[in-house]
């Protein structure tokens, strides 16, 4: 069994619960958050987590808004980044 959480702020806190309820992780339960920005390396135990490519998000929404302004508004279709599946103590 595992929690696929939102983000990695939930998943910290599921951690937290779990651990109170006595359940050890990841035997008993698996927990993978998304984000991969700070807590997941910081959590205890350290949290697998789907991590966004937030600089390169970032680039390319400057790139587009540029351009954007630049073609007075028209149109700058969509542009897909992979995220990656960090693997840490949270799982097995």
């Amino acid at each position: 069994t595992c929690f696929v959480c939102a983000s990695d702020r939930i998943a910290v806190g599921v951690v937290r619960q779990l651990q109170d309820e006595g359940a050890r992780i990841p035997k008993d339960f698996g927990v993978i958050g998304f984000d991969g920005v700070f807590l997941d390396q910081v959590s205890n135990p350290k949290l697998t987590t789907i991590k966004q490519p937030i600089f390169e998000m970032g680039e390319m929404l400057a790139k587009m808004l540029l351009q954007k302004i630049a073609q007075s508004g028209s149109p700058q279709g969509e542009v897909m980044l992979k995220p990656k599946l960090i693997r840490r103590q949270s799982t097995r």
